[in-house]
């Protein structure tokens, strides 16, 4: 399920973990020790067990406890979960000038994958900004290591861009890896100060609710001076697409919750106490350039958290952006561990540098603290579970906490972290369940990458930067119905647009329509086919099969008809400078139908002779392809102003 948090996700998660620690605390003998007259009965640590039992309480009240308490905390916490602001016609107006850059960062190892994320996202904001819900100028920079060719599976538009990163760069810091590429492009991007970037993994698929977040989010910084605007992040969910390993899927829901407890406080608070990660991130050029990815070798493992302390200690505050983006969890066992391996050495290696202040790094210190030492954590769990004869108070209550924040944590996180839309009701019950049942396991995994992750810090001092894997087999099948290249019409989050009916009124224009005298329309000046002359569509009728995620219209210079939408529609067939029939094909996929009819902006230019012209703009906002072909050809009249009209369905 998509969504933006909002009041329903913050009840769910107040309610959720009252229930789930009023569970632990009936299993654990709670509500007894309460009827006793003189309450529970009181262990007198003398045996070797009580040791055991002693050594136990110390381990959860010193490093288990810190932790619960944020994520506690986190489920409490009403920021971030608050209706948004509205946008000014003045504000929506400055919008339109602010370019909104969608940076994804990748070694060019995953050259398939990259090409069907990049088309995915891609037809989803060209959507948005026809429905005139992404109210900015947008573009994709893809920064690679190695060439991948974008542009030969996305040619027909200018706002797709590939920065390849010379082998040869190297930046003052020796910066490595992913920190390298992003500081290469900072200097390679032709952004104004005033533009967005937002961060993306190779394998990050927007929704339309982080979209719109995130358009939130730019309304209500952008007008602010340097040092006001605020560095926003939002949630990532992991179970919404296909599931390569479901075990490792579940146990990444302990992230989610992470995201919207730990990360939404420190967020809302404005301070990045424990850093960030390092996709859905939306920093304003101005300062990200000021900051820098340029933070050196030993920055270079966790740049994220990096540059969220470098950019707190500079004064940015930060904001907790609604929405998710989606991503897939490790493959394999051995990439879940290696992926936390990375993680805390490169946090380890952040907490010890020495250009950050003390301050703004304790925190992050004892989560670092926690994190490593949770095997130690795990075992004085198992140890009071094991050894402890009689219940006492006090015990009750630290496992009540522990426990009942532990489940929740899990359960919350499993909630949104899967889709019952995508994969049933059945399979979402039953992995919401299963997620809370195996928590134990999972943390037991975690304890395992802690095991791995300190020893090798502490004495091999080798690091590098793990890349799990993200190709896989059938990797066609995705979010959208079957394939990367067909969207779905189920979806609520990404949906393309579907043919809408068209409204038409008894008017002179109607009558041209009807006697097809179509009015000419110039496609920015620039005709198609390599002509010198502005284009002339003529009207013709047809009755066609609507393919799944696309829409052609009219027919072929053989005769062949063109899929279409079933009811009858008035198509357009293009005439080249010999009077030779060309089809145009407008197809939802391409993100060339908008479902809204308002007529974007830019396109309303009428002269003399009632011929239309398109802006160049309209290239830079998706509303135009790079051939200059229109989004769509029909306009008609409604109360003296000038709207967009699909020419599908009967007049009315």
């Amino acid at each position: 399920m998509s969504f933006q948090f909002g009041p329903l996700n913050y009840l769910v998660g107040v309610v959720g973990l009252a229930l789930s620690c009023t569970w632990c605390f009936a299993m654990l003998g709670g509500f007894t020790c309460l009827q006793l007259p003189y309450g529970c009965p009181t262990v007198i640590f003398m045996g070797t067990s009580d040791v055991y039992v002693a050594a136990g309480y110390a381990a959860f009240v010193v490093f288990g406890l810190p932790w619960m308490i944020q994520i506690g905390i986190g489920f409490l916490w009403p920021m971030g979960v608050l209706w948004p602001s509205k946008i000014t016609r003045e504000q929506d107006g400055e919008l339109r000038k602010i370019t909104i850059c969608f940076r994804v960062v990748t070694r060019g190892d995953s050259r398939e994958l990259v090409r069907q994320i990049c088309q995915t996202n891609k037809r989803l904001l060209m959507s948005l900004s026809q429905e005139d819900k992404l109210r900015t100028r947008w573009r994709i920079e893809v920064v690679t290591d190695k060439p991948i060719g974008i542009r030969e599976v996305l040619q027909d538009y200018t706002n797709i861009r590939e920065i390849v990163v010379p082998t040869e760069f190297k930046s003052a810091h020796n910066t490595k890896y992913k920190a390298r590429a992003l500081h290469y492009a900072n200097e390679a991007s032709d952004l104004g100060p005033n533009d967005w970037i937002v961060h993306l993994d190779e394998e990050t698929l927007l929704a339309e609710s982080s979209v719109i977040g995130i358009i939130r989010h730019v309304n209500e910084h952008t007008f602010l001076d340097a040092h006001k605007k605020r560095i926003g992040q939002g949630v990532i969910v992991y179970g919404h697409d296909d599931i390569i390993n479901l075990p490792v899927t579940m146990a990444d829901s302990i992230r989610v919750s992470d995201d919207y407890c730990r990360f939404r406080m420190f967020f809302t608070l404005g301070y990045p106490l424990q850093g960030m990660k390092g996709s859905f991130v939306v920093v304003p050029v101005d300062v990200e350039k000021d900051v820098s990815f340029d933070l050196g070798p030993e920055g270079s493992i966790t740049e994220d958290a990096v540059f969220a302390l470098k950019a707190m200690q500079k004064g940015y505050k930060f904001a907790f952006i609604s929405g998710v983006m989606r991503e897939k969890s490790p493959f394999t066992f051995l990439d879940f561990l290696k992926q936390r391996r990375r993680w805390i050495q490169g946090l380890w290696l952040t907490v010890l540098r020495k250009d950050l202040s003390a301050r703004n790094r304790i925190l992050l210190f004892i989560m670092m603290v926690n994190w490593s030492l949770m095997p130690i954590i795990q075992l004085g769990g198992y140890l009071l579970v094991l050894f402890t004869r009689q219940h006492t108070m006090i015990y009750i209550t630290i496992r009540t906490i522990t426990l009942g924040i532990a489940l929740w944590v899990y359960a919350f996180g499993a909630i949104h972290n899967f889709d019952p839309k995508r994969h049933g009701w059945i399979f979402y019950i039953g992995a919401v369940l299963a997620t809370s049942f195996f928590a134990w396991y999972f943390a037991f995994l975690e304890c395992l990458a802690s095991v791995w992750a300190t020893p090798s810090f502490l004495w091999e001092r080798t690091f590098g930067f793990h890349v799990v894997k993200k190709e896989y087999k059938g990797m066609g099948a995705s979010h959208v119905s079957g394939t990367f290249g067909t969207p779905a019409s189920t979806r609520t989050d990404d949906q393309v647009p579907v043919p809408l009916e068209v409204l038409t009124e008894s008017s002179a224009r109607d009558n041209n329509y009807n006697n097809h005298n179509e009015p000419t329309i110039h496609t920015a000046n620039k005709p198609l086919n390599g002509g010198s002359g502005p284009i002339h569509h003529k009207r013709t009728t047809s009755t066609a099969d609507l393919p799944s995620g696309g829409l052609s219209m009219g027919r072929g210079n053989n005769g062949t008809e063109l899929s279409g939408f079933r009811p009858k529609i008035a198509s357009y067939i293009q005439l080249n400078q010999n009077e030779h029939e060309v089809p145009e094909q407008i197809d939802i996929e391409m993100g060339r139908v908008p479902k809204q009819q308002k007529m974007p902006t830019g396109a309303n230019n009428i002269d003399s002779n009632n011929n239309y012209h398109c802006s160049v703009n309209d290239v830079e906002m998706g509303l135009l392809a790079e051939d200059n072909t229109m989004t769509t050809q029909v306009m008609t009249r409604k109360k003296g102003r000038r709207w967009l009209r699909l020419p599908w369905g009967n007049k009315r």
